[in-house]
């Protein structure tokens, strides 16, 4: 009986010691999924198990929605998501956000992250400022040309793989429409690709919200073709951006900003866009107005 006794008390603390495992095996499994963070140039997310409460991180660390109707744009597809400095991410605005669009010259971020992953620096660095301000095509080339145009263009397909941007394809180095294809990509991937180049390339992503960019030829310089970047009437501070247009992907834009916060930055984009600039006014107002932003 004794015998008996002793083996249903072990049994049970068994039982006991297997369902205490696994709850705390799934518990563990959740805050790794609710703590998935963004590596960017990477292209991947890192999953960190933090022993903190998961629903007061959220709760104080992203803006809490209103009750607010759509923006009115004319962009085939639009994204706004709100980045906190702590890793937590909030879509705050999606229109089409996960459909291939051609991106124009936003392409040229991609030859950006291929030229200084792959290229000496000393053969490069002059173009930037042509490339990023100006949107230079022929600055485009020229980078691509170091490598080999049509290797070149391989080398960026390549890192969009792995990188993770699904949707991501060109063509060209410099985003111009040609008859083999489009440069393409989601708005989506459009915002994590600016925000690669904010990560990765630190010190070149600061000429994307310079306006304009002092040549060392006597009275010459470069002009951004960016006019949020002089609009007064603009309600953030941009942080980097970059333009694009063509007759097929129309107007696109993407841009970097503060929060209202001060507590990590905003990523806005539209594309195929009637008028890029007055809708990029239109949504980043609408993310203003539709969120509680809490200091």
């Amino acid at each position: 009986m004794m015998h008996s006794n002793a083996l249903i008390l072990c049994t049970a603390l068994l039982v006991s010691i297997s369902f205490w495992w696994g709850v705390n095996a799934v518990s563990e499994n959740i805050e790794t999924v609710f703590y998935e963070k963004m590596l960017g140039y990477e292209g991947a997310y890192l999953a960190t198990a933090a022993s903190i409460n998961l629903q007061e991180a959220l709760l104080n660390s992203l803006p809490a929605k209103k009750q607010a109707e759509n923006p009115a744009l004319s962009a085939e597809a639009a994204f706004s998501v709100f980045v906190h400095e702590n890793g937590n991410r909030k879509v705050l605005f999606e229109k089409n956000s996960q459909i291939p669009l051609p991106i124009a010259s936003i392409a040229k971020l991609m030859t950006l992250h291929v030229a200084e992953t792959y290229l000496p620096l000393e053969s490069v660095y002059e173009t930037y400022p042509a490339l990023l301000l100006a949107s230079d095509n022929g600055a485009a080339e020229d980078i691509a040309s170091r490598m080999g145009v049509h290797e070149f263009v391989q080398r960026m397909n390549e890192e969009a793989t792995t990188l993770g941007f699904e949707s991501m394809f060109f063509v060209n180095p410099s985003g111009l429409d040609a008859q083999e294809g489009h440069n393409l990509a989601s708005a989506q991937d459009v915002a994590l690709l600016l925000e690669l180049v904010q990560q990765k390339h630190a010190g070149i992503f600061p000429l994307l919200a310079q306006y304009q960019y002092e040549l060392s030829e006597e009275d010459h310089a470069l002009f951004s073709t960016n006019q949020l970047l002089t609009d007064s009437d603009f309600p953030l501070r941009i942080l980097g951006g970059k333009t694009g247009e063509t007759s097929r992907a129309k107007q696109a834009l993407v841009l970097m900003t503060n929060s209202p916060t001060e507590t990590g930055y905003m990523v806005h984009v539209v594309l195929r866009s009637e008028d890029r600039f007055q809708d990029m006014k239109s949504l980043v107002r609408w993310v203003l107005d539709s969120y509680k932003w809490t200091l």
